[in-house]
């Protein structure tokens, strides 16, 4: 398998977000492409204080290609939004149609997006790139081989751990309970721990046998 990573600057209600609130970090968990040119996101935000969460909730109410928003979860450090989103040419459709998917959170910097994606060949990778480099500022960082495929993580678990990692969970101390992160992925849980717990087995196992 492989692996890319892509930051893209375009007209997109994401790359817009970045800019505005530049000091923030902001990810997207998870992008969804659900059809007729509608994406569901999972947006997140974290911050030392909660001074600019209401800022950001009425950007994102202002943002036209934001359809519907759901506030998951809000803390004084962080919060969690899902939102569906519009946009005439989605960037996720493109990754979806060439057989790519989104291998870690998109983080949100540098007035744009950094999109991790993983495909089993690297020629979709770079069709993926090809299709979208002319809408914007589109830069390829790089291809390389990765063995994330020996893990062969589900989707849901992917997402659970995904998720775990970027809000805090492995930190010390601990940013954020299971409770909350099953909360703001609208599971119950023992399902929630369930996916995490699969995930992190399969990721354990793999790192000792490659240490072998």
């Amino acid at each position: 398998m492989f692996k890319a990573r892509i930051f893209a600057s375009h007209n997109c209600w994401a790359s817009r977000i970045s800019k505005q609130f530049s000091e923030e970090k902001m990810a997207l968990n998870n992008t969804i492409w659900l059809e007729d040119k509608h994406a569901l996101d999972i947006f997140s935000v974290r911050a030392n204080s909660d001074k600019n969460f209401d800022k950001i909730l009425k950007y994102l109410k202002n943002e036209k290609t934001i359809k519907h928003i759901e506030l998951m979860e809000r803390t004084p450090n962080y919060m969690i939004i899902q939102l569906d989103t519009y946009s005439p040419q989605p960037l996720i459709r493109h990754i979806y149609n060439n057989n790519c998917f989104q291998l870690a959170p998109t983080i949100l910097e540098k007035c744009g997006e950094s999109w991790t994606l993983g495909a089993s060949s690297k020629d979709n990778l770079k069709r993926v790139f090809d299709i979208i480099k002319d809408m914007g500022k589109v830069k390829l960082d790089f291809i390389i081989p990765t063995c994330f495929d020996n893990i062969n993580l589900t989707a849901k678990q992917r997402a659970a751990f995904n998720l775990a990692r970027l809000m805090g969970y492995y930190e010390l101390p601990r940013k954020i309970t299971v409770t909350k992160l099953a909360n703001a992925s609208s599971i119950s849980k023992t399902a929630y721990l369930e996916h995490l717990r699969k995930a992190e087995i399969k990721i354990l196992n793999t790192f000792v046998v490659s240490q072998k």
